[in-house]
């Protein structure tokens, strides 16, 4: 596994630098973008916490109205999350990318499905330490938002009750 150390090779301590993308809804320019102007920095860990994608943002699993995505939208989100994936490694090629999917992303991503080795760098349920007294809790996607008993926003891929019988 890695292990980041915020330290300089002489011994002395050096701020963690952390590059920091979301929200990236299968905009490749914006990577490329990102790309441009981060060539002459240097990073130490790249963090991408999620929403790879535009998937349409279904209801959790469990729920009334769910519905499985076709075999066809599987295929269509689970390519683009993977490309965007391969477009965000050329970043910073050098350094370690750590994500979580996000609400918006397939669940191919949350490592349920799809290829093990593209997903290596997911730390969706998972500890990674970043440096040796910081460590990063991952999880990915969305539990439900209340607000004046009303839910403003659903789950997915599940609800936060389902996550407590886990």
């Amino acid at each position: 596994g890695y292990h980041f150390s915020a330290s300089h090779r002489s011994g002395v301590a050096m701020p963690l630098r952390l590059l920091i993308a979301s929200d990236l809804h299968d905009d490749i320019q914006a990577v490329e973008q990102l790309q441009a102007e981060m060539a002459d920095e240097e990073v130490d860990v790249f963090l991408c916490p999620g929403d790879f994608t535009m998937m349409p943002n279904p209801v959790a699993e469990g729920d009334v109205d769910w519905k499985a995505p076709t075999s066809a939208e599987i295929d269509e989100y689970s390519s683009k999350a993977f490309a965007m994936l391969e477009a965000l490694r050329k970043v910073q090629p050098s350094v370690r990318l750590v994500f979580v999917p996000g609400n918006h992303d397939p669940r191919s991503m949350f490592g349920v499905a799809g290829d093990a080795s593209a997903l290596e760098d997911n730390v969706h349920g998972r500890l990674v330490h970043l440096a040796p007294d910081l460590v990063l809790a991952g999880w990915g996607g969305a539990v439900e938002a209340w607000e004046a008993g009303e839910e403003v926003w659903g789950a997915y891929p599940w609800r936060d009750a389902a996550l407590h019988k886990a």
